[in-house]
């Protein structure tokens, strides 16, 4: 399970989160101090978000953090056992290098009980309650406050998952909304660009051309916020792909009969080669794919100039069939090989040799769907002389 993500999460909802959890605790662990620290930077530092003293004086403050490379804390996370100090003063004496607990003595506290909260199999943060007695936390009650430590753990991530689908619901609707905003003026630009055109306007008149402008940039701008709906949609956490068993050859005869229509609009010679059993199979979402191969090949066509070729072949490892898009166009710079498949909209690697429209959100989209199918996807490309694009699927375990 990974570890719960609560970096997105503001801090106002941590701190009613630990208000509301942690309020009924007095009748139950003995405290003057309470406070909430949980792992960020991926487990790296403990980070104190919350806390509630009785005393004036608080020596350590929110956002008060530690590393988790070294010492006790790490035992503590490693081991996920409460750790009971009923002397602070002579834990200070022995361990003088710790600066959260001088700064607990400074302030007063002489004993503390540390309790690791847990989200599913992983340590999340931890709880510190604080008393102004020594001995307040007796040993023989660990059983207790593991318990309580559990029950702590599995409130805190419901509350945050619970926050987080809420934002996420919210921000889903927006989204809805302006996508919409945007589509429906759309569509009356291009209608009304599109009467003028057969109404009123004479062939490659001034009028024409602008007619014919305005329509092109509708086009774009409509698979724009279609490529920005597609990401959208494999970001949604109910997004999975349906898999089912593929053949590869039936993936390339499909693939084939598309990319001969669309090569054919710049006279390229577009090729299938295949090295692998004309029975293998994959379990994969075949229009899924589909759509990352389109995605492939559309790129292969634009940044190829006319008359070259462009190859698609398949091949195998004892673990992964390995899908290949071969062009002879422009290539890629060195530098941009390592960025292309980012969140954002890449940058063009070069103008397309007839200057064809790209939102550049295509190849995000591509690594979601390959990843979602526990594959991997990368480019090498000559810059000057053309690209390789590598799509690699998990075999199907009939066929290893």
């Amino acid at each position: 399970m990974e570890r719960l993500d609560i970096s997105d999460v503001e801090p106002d909802e941590i701190a009613k989160a630990c208000e509301r959890i942690c309020a009924p605790l007095a009748s139950l662990i003995p405290y003057d101090r309470i406070g909430v620290a949980l792992l960020e930077e991926e487990g790296a530092v403990l980070r104190l978000r919350w806390r509630r003293s009785k005393l004036p004086v608080d020596s350590l403050p929110v956002n008060y953090s530690a590393a988790i490379n070294r010492g006790s804390l790490a035992e503590l996370l490693a081991t996920g056992q409460t750790r009971v100090i009923n002397d602070l003063r002579a834990y200070l004496r022995e361990n003088p290098g710790s600066d959260s607990t001088r700064r607990l003595v400074n302030d007063g506290y002489r004993s503390s009980l540390a309790c690791v909260l847990r989200g599913g199999a992983r340590a999340i943060g931890v709880v510190f309650f604080s008393s102004l007695r020594p001995f307040a936390y007796q040993n023989e009650h660990e059983q207790i406050y593991a318990l309580v430590a559990g029950v702590l753990g599995s409130s805190f991530e419901r509350a945050w998952l619970g926050e987080k689908l809420h934002r996420f619901e919210a921000k889903e609707h927006f989204f809805d909304r302006i996508v919409q905003d945007l589509r429906n003026p759309l569509a009356v630009i291009r209608g009304c660009a599109g009467t003028l055109l057969v109404l009123g306007a004479e062939a490659d008149s001034p009028c024409s051309r602008s007619c014919e402008s305005i329509i092109e940039q509708a086009d774009n701008m409509q698979r724009l916020l279609t490529d920005i709906e597609r990401i959208r949609d494999l970001e949604n956490p109910e997004f999975a792909v349906e898999k089912q068993p593929v053949s590869v050859s039936g993936l390339l005869q499909t693939v084939d009969q598309g990319a001969q229509i669309l090569a054919r609009s710049k006279d390229i010679r577009f090729s299938v080669e295949s090295l692998v059993p004309p029975e293998e199979k994959i379990d994969a979402d075949p229009q899924r794919l589909m759509q990352v191969f389109g995605n492939l090949i559309a790129n292969a066509v634009k940044y190829s100039a006319p008359r070259t070729g462009i190859l698609f072949s398949v091949d195998h490892t004892p673990s992964e069939i390995v899908f290949s898009v071969e062009d002879h166009g422009s290539g890629i710079p060195r530098a941009m090989l390592s960025t292309l498949f980012g969140e954002g909209p890449a940058r063009p690697r070069s103008l397309p040799t007839l200057f064809e429209r790209s939102s550049g959100l295509g190849l995000s989209v591509c690594r979601k769907i390959v990843e979602s199918h526990g594959g991997r996807i990368w480019a090498e490309s000559d810059y000057g002389r053309g690209s390789v694009f590598h799509v690699a699927i998990p075999r199907s375990e009939l066929s290893r």
